[in-house]
């Protein structure tokens, strides 16, 4: 992908090019704008004979949410799926995680939509929607307790076990009703010593 300006839109994805200096005031002095501040300075650079050949510079990606309850979706990424919580702010009734190189940013709204439907995604048959949905690859024992958390918190499941297809997929709801996949591809992720499959 070539990106000619250094901040880019893409279908409510914020791309923000590694490579672009600002300065604090640029990003305010709220939560948020301090959580990306120092996701774009701490991004790592590519070399500039990269950039030469027609390559990115690295990126860091920032994903936007809105939720009609924070609370509930606060509690479903940071205690069921057990993401890295950067920011939660009560002032700008806003939460932000951090996932390897994506920013996920969840703000509540009072029109916020609630997804009614299983979105179609690669990897497992059953959705049919085509609402955006996302997956988190975690390893054995993350993934053991995401799944085990999912059980306890009554989130929504597609199937009551995870499913092998060439890896562990076992999707959820989130409380907005976003089709969340949560996998492993260690053969051994699933079951759990103990209980039989």
């Amino acid at each position: 992908m070539r990106v000619a300006d250094p901040d880019v839109w893409v279908e409510g994805t914020h791309i923000a090019m590694a490579s672009t200096p600002r300065s604090a005031a640029q990003y305010g002095t709220t939560a948020s704008g301090r959580a990306l501040q120092n996701a774009r300075a701490t991004a790592p650079l590519r070399t500039e004979g990269a950039r030469a050949q027609g390559y990115c510079p690295t990126i860091k990606t920032f994903l936007y949410l809105h939720s009609g309850d924070l609370e509930r979706a606060r509690d479903f990424y940071t205690n069921v799926l057990g993401l890295n919580e950067i920011y939660f702010s009560d002032e700008e009734q806003s939460v932000g995680y951090q996932v390897g190189s994506v920013q996920i940013t969840i703000g509540q709204h009072s029109e916020a939509r609630h997804v009614e439907r299983w979105s179609s995604q690669l990897g497992w048959q059953g959705g049919t929607a085509s609402d955006p949905s996302w997956g988190f690859h975690l390893e054995v024992e993350p993934f053991r307790d995401a799944v085990e958390r999912s059980r306890r918190q009554r989130s929504e499941v597609y199937r009551a076990e995870p499913e092998w297809v060439g890896y562990w997929s076992f999707p959820v709801k989130d409380p907005m009703g976003n089709t969340v996949e949560i996998s492993s591809t260690d053969p051994g992720a699933w079951p759990p010593p103990g209980i039989n499959a």
